[in-house]
């Protein structure tokens, strides 16, 4: 997608909000439980999970992804060779 690939879907998207009326104060235009939906929520760390590979992790990402192989007793394929 181009530089400008994302303006026309942005320009749909805001007028469809701006049409259902989701400007201004939102708590007066959602109920408690749409709030408490997690879009709502503001944005926060998590703890990067322990894993058994240390090595393996380069960064926080990858200790996501290792614990949940680590959590089915996997482990990460073998890294890809170069072409």
């Amino acid at each position: 997608m181009g530089r400008h690939g994302l303006v026309i879907p942005l320009c749909i998207l805001a007028a469809g909000l701006i049409a259902a009326g989701a400007t201004g104060d939102s708590k007066d235009r959602f109920t408690a439980r749409q709030r408490n939906y997690w879009a709502f929520q503001p944005v926060r760390r998590s703890e990067t999970p322990a894993v058994k590979r240390q090595d393996w992790v380069r960064n926080p990402i990858d200790s996501f992804i290792l614990a949940k192989l680590e959590a089915k007793d996997l482990g990460p394929s073998p890294e890809a060779g170069k072409i």
